[in-house]
Formats: C-alpha cells, sequence, structure tokens
C-alpha cells in the first residue's frame, strides 16, 4: 500500500471550510447549477414551503439551479408535509392522498410550469423515492408530463402505478412499457428511468424489471406542465402515498452513474437495493459519494465539498470505491484515539469506505484555502482497518501546491477507517503485500501493489512497515527476522510459514484471517487478541517432534494439527478457548501433560 496521501486528509478538511466547487447534484453527480443535465431535484428535507409536522404543502423547490419550483395554490389540492409522524428513515415526506372523489378535483397534486429543458430530449433519466400507501389496481401516478394518453396527449413521459400494481412508463406518445412484476404498499421504492433512445430500461430498487429496445422516438417537446402525483388525463390517476425525493436529467446516465446515485439514496432513507455498494451507512451515513464503472461508461472523478477521488489505476466492470463519514465534527480536537508518539491531534470526523472489485490506486485532491499549520507541523492521512487508531494505523504524506493537497497511488480497502491527522514527524512505514510465494527476506516476494498482482517497489519490509500475506501467497522464513516494530497481517486463504523460526523482536500488530503455520511451540510476541478473536485466523500446528501450545495462548480462533507422523503430539497445559474448529489431520492432541493434576478446559464455542 505504497500510499502518499496526506491529500486524504487535508481533503476531509477542505470538506469542513465554506463551497469552492459548484453546489453538486445528487451523489454529486453533476454540479446543481442551472447549467447540466440535471434539470430537476426536489427534496424533502429542502425548500418546502413548510415545515411543519402535518401541515398542508403549496410548494417545493427546485434545487438543480433550473428553478423548476413544484407548486400548487388550491387548498384541497396540496399535498401534506410530515416530518416525523410519517417520516423516512428520519427525513420528511411529502404526502399525497389520492383522493378520487369529485372526479378527481380534490386530489394532491403539485404542478411545475412547461420548460423546453424538461422534455425535447433523445436521452433522459429519472429516480422516484415513493412510498404508496394504497395500490388498488387504478392508475396512480407519480410524474408525468403530458395532457391524456394517447399521440395526441402531448406525453413527454409519465410514470404511475397501474394494473397488477406494477410499475408503467410511457415515453413520447404512449410507447408503454411495465414492470414483470407488482409492488406493494407500504413499503418504499427506488424507481429509475433510464432512456437513450431507442433503449428504455425501469428498475426498482437496483434491480432491472423491463428492458426496451424498440423505443424509436425521442422524447417530445410537450407543451403539458410537469405533474408530480398524478396522471394528468386521468381522474383516477392520483397517487396515494409519500414523494420524498425527484430526480431527473435530460440525459441516459451511464450504469456506473446510475449506481452510485441509487447508492446515496438507498442510504439515505435505509432502503435495500440490488445493487448496493456502500455497506456503512448505519455508521458513516453522511455525505456518501463514489467512483465507479460498468460496461457502458465510468465514473473515474467525484468529490464531496473539496475532497476529490480521480483516476483510479486499474478500473474493471463492477469496481467502485465509495466512502462516507460519521458526521463527527471535522475539528483537530482527537488527542486520545491517535498512534502514540507521532500523531499529536487527528480529526473528530472519521471516514469509512467500502471497495468493491479491484480499482487500484487513486488520486485524492483537497481545496485546503482557509487552513493553516503552525512552526513544523504537517498533516497525515491515517488508515486503519478498525474504528480505533492506537494501533496499527498506516500514516501517509503528501504535498500541498498553492490551495491544493494532491496525493498519488492511494490505496484504501474494503472496510478501512480513515481521518486526518497532525504532526511534526516523518511519516514512517510502508506496506508491502505478497507478490508470489516465497521467502521472507526475498524481495521479489514483496510489492507495494495492494492487488499483489503488480511488481511495484519490491523490498522486504523494513523498521516500522506492514506486511500483509494475499489470499492464495505463502510466505516462508529461512532465517529469523530483527526487524524492529513491524505489523503482519495474514488475510484469509493466505500462510505465513515460521518454518522453525521466529520474529525475534515484539510485533507492533499481529492479525487476520489467514493461517499461522509453526512446528515449534513459538508464538510472536504481540498482542494476539484479534488473531485469535472469532474473526481471527487459523494456528496450524506442523512439527516434527512432540511439542506444546505456549502457555500464554488461552484463546484461539481455528486450531489445525497436521504432523510429519501420526505419533506427534501437541500438548496443552493451559486452558484453551477456541472459536473456530479443532481439525486434526495428523497427530495428538493431549489435554495436560501427564505429570501435572490441574483439571485443564478445552472449550470449543
Amino acid at each position: 500500500m505504497k500510499i502518499s496521501v496526506l491529500p486524504l486528509f487535508l481533503l476531509l478538511l477542505a470538506v469542513l471550510y465554506s463551497d469552492v466547487f459548484a453546489q453538486q447534484g445528487p451523489a454529486n453527480i453533476r454540479d446543481a447549477d442551472g447549467a447540466t443535465s440535471l434539470i430537476l431535484w426536489l427534496r424533502s428535507d429542502s425548500g418546502t414551503s413548510t415545515t411543519t409536522n402535518g401541515t398542508a404543502l403549496s410548494s417545493w423547490s427546485d434545487l438543480s439551479g433550473y428553478n423548476h419550483h413544484a407548486a400548487q395554490s388550491t387548498g384541497v389540492q396540496q399535498p401534506t408535509f410530515y416530518s416525523t409522524t410519517h417520516s423516512l428513515n428520519g427525513w420528511p415526506v411529502i404526502r399525497f392522498d389520492g383522493d378520487l372523489s369529485s372526479g378527481g378535483a380534490n386530489g394532491d397534486r403539485l404542478m411545475i410550469d412547461d420548460s423546453s429543458d424538461l422534455d425535447d430530449t433523445s436521452g433522459h433519466t429519472m429516480f422516484i423515492v415513493n412510498r404508496p400507501t394504497t395500490l388498488d389496481g387504478n392508475p396512480r401516478g407519480l410524474v408525468s408530463k403530458r395532457f391524456t394518453s394517447g399521440g395526441g396527449g402531448q406525453n413527454a413521459y409519465s410514470v404511475f402505478y397501474w394494473a397488477s400494481n406494477r410499475i408503467n412508463v410511457d415515453i413520447s406518445n404512449n410507447s408503454r412499457r411495465a414492470t414483470s412484476t407488482g409492488f406493494s404498499a407500504n413499503d418504499a421504492y427506488i424507481t429509475t428511468t433510464r432512456f437513450g433512445n431507442p433503449n428504455l430500461g425501469i428498475f426498482v430498487n437496483g434491480t432491472n424489471y423491463d428492458n426496451a429496445t424498440n423505443q424509436t422516438n425521442d422524447i417530445i417537446n410537450s407543451a403539458a406542465d410537469l405533474a408530480i402525483g398524478h396522471l394528468k388525463g386521468n381522474n383516477s390517476g392520483f397517487f396515494a402515498g409519500d414523494i420524498v425525493e425527484v430526480i431527473i436529467f435530460r440525459e441516459e446516465l451511464n450504469l456506473a452513474e446510475k449506481t452510485l446515485i441509487e447508492n446515496y439514496l438507498a442510504s439515505r432513507y435505509n432502503i435495500t437495493i440490488s445493487n448496493n455498494r456502500y455497506s456503512h451507512e448505519a455508521t458513516h451515513p453522511e455525505d456518501i459519494f463514489g467512483i465507479g464503472q460498468e460496461p457502458d461508461g465510468q465514473v473515474t472523478e467525484n468529490r464531496s465539498d473539496r475532497m476529490i477521488f480521480r483516476d483510479p489505476s486499474s478500473f474493471s466492470n463492477g469496481d467502485y470505491i465509495m466512502i462516507g463519514h460519521d458526521g463527527e465534527p471535522a475539528t483537530f480536537t482527537e488527542t486520545g484515539d491517535i498512534p502514540a508518539g507521532t500523531i499529536n491531534s487527528r480529526l473528530e470526523r472519521v471516514w469509512r469506505t467500502s471497495v468493491t472489485g479491484n480499482p487500484g490506486t487513486i488520486t485524492i485532491e483537497v481545496d485546503v484555502t482557509g487552513y493553516s499549520l503552525s512552526g513544523d507541523e504537517t498533516f497525515r492521512l491515517l488508515v486503519n482497518d478498525s474504528d480505533s487508531f492506537e494501533f496499527g494505523t498506516s500514516q501517509f504524506q503528501g504535498l500541498v501546491s498553492g490551495n491544493t493537497f494532491t496525493a498519488t497511488n492511494v490505496s484504501l480497502e474494503d472496510g478501512d477507517y480513515f481521518t486526518l491527522g497532525i504532526t511534526t514527524e516523518a511519516a514512517p512505514g510502508q506496506t508491502y503485500y505478497s507478490y508470489r510465494n516465497g521467502n521472507w527476506n526475498a524481495a521479489s516476494t514483496w510489492t507495494t501493489d495492494p492487488s499483489g498482482t503488480l511488481i511495484v517497489d519490491p523490498a522486504v519490509p523494513g523498521p516500522e512497515d506492514r506486511a500483509v500475506i494475499l489470499n492464495g501467497r505463502t510466505v516462508t522464513l529461512t532465517a529469523n527476522v530483527d526487524t524492529e516494530d513491524l505489523q503482519v497481517r495474514i488475510n484469509e486463504g493466505g500462510v505465513l510459514n515460521m518454518n522453525g523460526f521466529e520474529f525475534t523482536q515484539q510485533l507492533v500488530r499481529f492479525d487476520g484471517q489467514g493461517t499461522f503455520r509453526v512446528r515449534d511451540s513459538y508464538y510472536p510476541d504481540a498482542d494476539l487478541d484479534e488473531f485469535s478473536s472469532p474473526n481471527g485466523g487459523t494456528f496450524e500446528y506442523v512439527g516434527t517432534a512432540n511439542n506444546r501450545i505456549p502457555d500464554n495462548v488461552s484463546q484461539l480462533h481455528n486450531l489445525r494439527l497436521n504432523t510429519t507422523t501420526a505419533d506427534q503430539v501437541l500438548t496443552i497445559r493451559e486452558d484453551l478457548q477456541l472459536s473456530g474448529n479443532l481439525v486434526i489431520n495428523r497427530g495428538t492432541f493431549r489435554v495436560n501433560d501427564n505429570a501435572s493434576a490441574v483439571t485443564l478446559n478445552l472449550s470449543i464455542l
């Protein structure tokens, strides 16, 4: 993990200062400045005429920058704003009553004045977060831009529930498609339509329910106003339920862009989606964004306030990096949970990553306008695989040019936590990954490429470095290792074969879910809690003579006995608790040594 990463924490800092970039759109896809393809963005927590729970809503302001504001001046047709009573994951909702009485005269609806940028396009993508309360076979309109149905109704596009509670989509004068299945009242949905002449896709909670390739017309230039909560031209076409967010682009977004927006919406509203790429919304739900690639396109640069992720080194289809933060203050006031002796303080705010696939390294830029350091202070990006930064933290430096901090070759692994720290010391350590099966002391065994597929800056891990043994690799000691302040991780599927040798110095950290293979009673001088925990690794004894588990080892996850001959004995002389499996392939496992009368307990949980 050769990560020159100072940029990230600067990056993080920048997030707290006044906006330098334009207002960003949902998931930071396009700017919301009235000059991009983002032409409508209604969100229930912003721009509403009321913020009082249970009161009528007369207007809902557009966040896209185009000022396509939704309004309703007739009192009986105004939906109701709920901030608490019917909220969706704590966010307000706009509730439409679906009143079909009096020929629909009283049904709730919001109207947006016609504008040519709302239609007249060969590409169109729309997201609607909704929760129907009534689905009864009547057409229940979410969004429609038409006068009536049919070819003469100037039907630009309409999305509505109808027969069998399916979602129907009309594009350009009734080229109608419907989902293959129906949906249920009182469940929340992210309804996505994606049109690029001649293709139309209908997605619900990430799943593609219909994909037509025969839509032969562009979306027409219709003079009809845009209705929210009503299928115009149908007296029974009023939506009953909650509409929480409406997003429209006048282009066909690529699938990576669509996925990033759906993940933003799913995280915000706690909706389960089939294409989930972010897994930490419960603890890190704020300011979620990312980059990704699909067969039809990619997002190789994205930002959140002053933080920019760009230029992944090895993007393939299906690869994503997404991050969010915990909402804590972006102030350097945390002085307890920091790497001892190297970091003076760090941000209270912590970010967490979800990584799908193998996107490689990235470049991170941070605008640091308005922030200054004193004396010899500098920044460090702090990265850890746990939510504590006191132990096992990788520290990375970066460069500042003008008001921009830039770091290249930054690698973030799935589940990593990161934040910014301040220090006056030089950065310690490098992270090396097993490039191949080989000897610990051979430089050709190691690489700084996190994927382990490229040979980059090969070297034997030195003082304060971190050695990571990857899945499918076996690293073998051929002599004692005297290196100080090492960190060692054995990933699941990886093997560290001690081969009768030892780490003669205390390890700063020893963890992972792989296999630690020994042929004597050696166990490293380190905090063993992580490797021996219920999420830890496997201790494998392959000795050529009788031996014992060290008396100071009281807990293991998996224990495997695989001695050279069946008559060789592995003994425990203290209580031992196993949280995983005890596997005896060959050899004898003995509790106590036939000399002590003390009763011992072997517990397998």
